[in-house]
């Protein structure tokens, strides 16, 4: 059972799959669009991977405050 250091229950693959979903649009310019070393998009894709990773876990605290009884 993976728990990080916040006691947030990872096992949960929805998880998983909401983080990938987050950090996707930073993933898709970094690898993709910025490819050819544009340092401009470069910055605009990490930005969009650190907001990916805050929208999840606002959704992660979300889910364990309010959600917490739901089976899944």
């Amino acid at each position: 059972m993976f728990i990080n250091q916040n006691g947030i229950n990872m096992d949960k693959p929805g998880y998983w799959i909401y983080l990938f979903i987050c950090l996707l649009p930073g993933l898709i310019v970094v690898c993709f669009v910025a490819a050819d070393g544009n340092q401009e998009l470069m910055a605009k894709g990490e930005m969009l991977g650190t907001l990916g990773i805050i929208v999840f876990w606002i959704g992660v605290v979300i889910n364990e405050k309010y959600f917490k009884n739901r089976n899944d």
